[in-house]
């Protein structure tokens, strides 16, 4: 602040430097402009993907662990409405889940009736949202979609899958996730972080 006042006098009190006091002014409308963009942005609608985050119990089966992960919504200013998620593409394809996209499980929505297929954000909120779950040394792991009469079981194996994330007047955001059972036939999960968070894949 002091030096900006400094300069505007040091302007005034020349007159007969006009370029000069040309090149001040510019300089303070695009500082003007940088800083309204910036809180511009800061108040844009944001999804982002992340924090993959695992659980496990004892089953009556076995050993078991869930995979999930989080959506958030970035912005400081802006709710986000009718977020849906959705697994859009698995490599290799998957037999009798050639069918998609498939709305992933929202965590806790356990509600009687039809599973939500979607949900709002306020600013700096996040939402929970299953991917896979598996039983220690199982010949399968399920794919935790909310689609009946669309398979959930997936047989052992490497995978690559496809979530992608979309919402009203917002840009979709994709990202890859890599699915397999270690040796100790531990299901293992894990975000491909080069691919976290980019948009129009």
């Amino acid at each position: 602040i002091v030096g900006v006042i400094f300069l505007l006098w040091w302007a005034l009190a020349n007159p007969s430097n006009p370029p000069l006091i040309a090149v001040f002014v510019a300089a303070m409308f695009v500082a003007g402009y940088f800083a309204w963009y910036a809180a511009y942005l800061r108040l844009q609608p944001q999804l982002e993907v992340g924090d993959l985050t695992s659980r496990t119990w004892d089953h009556e089966r076995g050993k078991a662990v869930v995979y999930y992960f989080f959506v958030f919504n970035r912005s400081s200013g802006t709710s986000i409405q009718g977020i849906e998620v959705c697994l859009v593409e698995t490599v290799p394809p998957i037999p009798n889940l050639d069918w998609l996209p498939v709305h992933l499980f929202q965590k806790h929505d356990n509600e009687p009736g039809r599973r939500k297929k979607s949900f709002n954000l306020n600013p700096g909120d996040k939402k929970a949202i299953d991917l896979v779950t598996g039983i220690k040394g199982n010949s399968t792991f399920e794919v935790r979609h909310i689609v009946d009469k669309v398979n959930h079981d997936v047989p052992i194996g490497k995978y690559r899958f496809k979530v992608g994330i979309s919402a009203k007047d917002t840009l979709p955001v994709f990202v890859w996730f890599r699915i397999e059972m270690e040796p100790n036939g531990v299901l293992q999960c894990l975000m491909e972080q080069s691919e976290k968070g980019k948009e129009h894949q």
